[in-house]
């Protein structure tokens, strides 16, 4: 639940400021959440590429996630 929060408030915070930064983080944002619905795994480089285009604290917690490993 944090995570979600976090990436939707990365989202926001890329609009009001950054288009280009959008581009990432919405696609990354959407494909994360189908990705819980469905119970699929999401790889280390996904959660990192998160960690350094969309939001660093929601990054981390994917990496801690282990139920996504």
């Amino acid at each position: 639940t944090a995570i979600k929060i976090l990436l939707y408030i990365a989202c926001g915070l890329s609009i009001s400021y950054l288009f280009i930064p959008l581009a990432w983080c919405l696609p990354m944002t959407i494909y994360y959440l189908k990705a819980q619905e469905r119970g699929e795994k999401v790889s280390t480089a996904f959660k990192i590429c998160t960690l350094l285009f969309v939001s660093v604290v929601a990054g981390v917690l994917m990496l801690c996630d282990d139920e996504n490993n």
